[in-house]
Order: C-alpha cells, then sequence, then structure tokens
C-alpha cells in the first residue's frame, strides 16, 4: 500500500523489525542519498534536521562503544518513564529511584530478607507496563530489541529538548530518576546495522532510529521524529 500521510508513515515504521524494510520505507517516501539537511523531499514534504541541533554530533553518539551499556541506559529510560508518570504534583520528590518505587510502586527497599523477590510486583500491574521485546532482524547475532513503556511519554515539543538532544543533562537536578548521562536517545544510534538502522519507539510519540538527522513532519498529530546515521 502506498505512503500517503505522516500517520501511514508512522504506521509503516513501527511494523519493520529490518533495516531492509526500513531503507524501502526511505525510498517510498522519496528519500535517497542526494536529501540534504533542512531541505523538503518527497510527496510528504519532509526534511532532515541534524540530531541535537548540532551537524558535528557523530563524535559525541560515537562516544558509546559497548552496546549493552547502550541498551542499559535505554531500560533505565523505560523505568523513568514509569517513575515520571506516577510522580505526584507538588510535592519534595525523594532523591533516589528506591525510594520514588518504594513511595509510588510500593517496592521494598532492597536489604536483608527483602527487596524484588519479596515484592507481590503483579498486583501493581506495573509488570504490564514495562516491555522489552526481541524479534529476528534477518542477522541471527544482531536482534532488533523494542523497550516498551506506559509511561509519561514526550510531548512532541519537548522531543528536541529530552530524548534528541545531546549533553542537555534534562534530569541531574531530578535525582528521583535513574537516568543523568546526557546523551538523551542517542546512546544506541552507532549500534543500527547497516546505514538505516532499525526502529525504536519511545512513549506516546515514536522515534526511527537511524541517521544523525531527524525527519519532522509539521501539522502531524502524533509527535514522532525519524533519525539516520
Amino acid at each position: 500500500m502506498a505512503i500517503t500521510s505522516v500517520t501511514q508513515l508512522f504506521d509503516a515504521f513501527l511494523q519493520t523489525t529490518s533495516t531492509h524494510d526500513v531503507r524501502e520505507i526511505l525510498t517510498e517516501i522519496g528519500d535517497s542519498s542526494e536529501s540534504m539537511l533542512d531541505k523538503p523531499f518527497g510527496p510528504l514534504g519532509l526534511q532532515w534536521h541534524a540530531y541535537g541541533d548540532n551537524t558535528s554530533n557523530l563524535s559525541t553518539i560515537g562516544l558509546a562503544s559497548k552496546a549493552g551499556r547502550s541498551l542499559t541506559e535505554r531500560i533505565t529510560n523505560m523505568f523513568d518513564g514509569v517513575l515520571e508518570e506516577r510522580k505526584p504534583n507538588g510535592i519534595v520528590p525523594p532523591t533516589s529511584p528506591r525510594e520514588a518505587a518504594q513511595q509510588w510502586y510500593g517496592r521494598p527497599m532492597t536489604g536483608p530478607g527483602e527487596g524484588l523477590f519479596n515484592w507481590s510486583y503483579s498486583k501493581t500491574g506495573i509488570d504490564r507496563r514495562l516491555h522489552v521485546v526481541v524479534s529476528s532482524s534477518g542477522q541471527e547475532a544482531a536482534p532488533t530489541i523494542d523497550i516498551i513503556d506506559e509511561g509519561i511519554g514526550i510531548d512532541p515539543e519537548h522531543m528536541p529538548k529530552t530524548i534528541l538532544s545531546l549533553q542537555a543533562g534534562n534530569k541531574i537536578t531530578k535525582r528521583y530518576l535513574m537516568g543523568a548521562f546526557g546523551q538523551g536517545g542517542s546512546s544506541t544510534l552507532a549500534f543500527p546495522r547497516g546505514r538505516d538502522g532499525g526502529t525504536v519507539p519511545q512513549g506516546h510519540p515514536a522515534e526511527d532510529a537511524r541517521e544523525n538527522a531527524a525527519a519532522r513532519a509539521p501539522g502531524a498529530r502524533h509527535g514522532w521524529q525519524s533519525v539516520r546515521l
């Protein structure tokens, strides 16, 4: 089916598990090696913009050297999303993620005879809000990994300063969260196999992890951006 709207493009990206499928979608919407930053291309009028508003971003993105650590950063972002979603308004927040999880989700503080092994977490429903899904990418040693949560999500207008930022330090003052690395969503961008990477949803918006430029869809109802290396 031809892609004639941003909504259809978004849905198509969510269905992909391989770089080959991603490249086919990009080609269908008019992207090519000749597409330039901040210049509309294809019938949808999308355009690429430098990741983190920095055209020299590749050196920062390339700082990630271990795929396992970068995947862990994605998972901590998932936990942060559900903690942030549960945070009550108008309070002095806890000073650690452990305290936040105890106060807002009832998770016991870790200690002798305590902690996760004695927590009936299924009663809270939190186990239904956090998912790590591994699927085939066509390469046995490099599966596609989806990190999915039902946390606070990111409003479209906030994405450039959060998940698409570099070294912004958005969480430094939020001591009840785990992530404070300043890498936004860039920590995993160095690892997708092939030029076009793979799709990575983030909360209720979505981002498509590919190149160091983000395709923006003016006027789109759901905020999402596509990233390529």
